[in-house]
């Protein structure tokens, strides 16, 4: 898919190139090539970092999943040597591995995720939390997710604040 958008970013370029040069290139002379040039490059190696963040996460998850696997492996043969039978419904599927097609980074940010609003769209954010005493009124503490509380995930604590006063 890289490789795609490198074409085609290429052929765009020259043909920008060839439209400056003449008579029907009028409308693209204040452009400037240069920046422009730079500008998608760039945005190439924004798009090759991306990519590899998004394989080291599929990574991450292939190895947790896997460790998941593995213990669901083992439970079942253990109940099966102890009940002395197969069991029966559907033995666990092996993860896969590598992106799914819907693994996603945000350019920006990468530690926001899409989550979704009470309106029923969806938002780029965190799902944020403080802890709060409700006497003196001080913040406690506070803790972000990378989640929605709907989706599974580790919460991520930023800790506890120091009351000013």
């Amino acid at each position: 898919m890289l490789i795609n958008w490198r074409c085609s970013l290429l052929a765009e370029v020259e043909e920008l190139l060839h439209k400056s040069q003449t008579e029907e290139g009028e409308s693209f002379r204040d452009i400037d090539i240069p920046q422009e040039l730079q500008r998608r490059q760039e945005r190439l190696e924004k798009i090759a970092q991306v990519k590899s963040e998004i394989e080291a996460r599929a990574q991450a998850r292939a190895e947790r999943e896997k460790g998941e696997y593995e213990a669901k492996l083992r439970e079942r043969a253990a109940k099966e040597k102890a009940r002395g039978r197969k069991l029966g419904g559907k033995k666990p599927q092996a993860p896969e591995a590598g992106p799914k097609a819907k693994d996603q980074v945000n350019f920006t940010d990468s530690e926001s995720r899409i989550m979704p609003t009470s309106g029923g769209g969806f938002e780029q954010g965190y799902n944020a939390h403080a802890s709060v005493d409700m006497d003196t009124m001080p913040i406690l503490g506070q803790s972000y997710q990378s989640k929605s509380q709907r989706q599974a995930g580790s919460r991520t604590s930023v800790g506890p604040t120091r009351p000013t006063a």
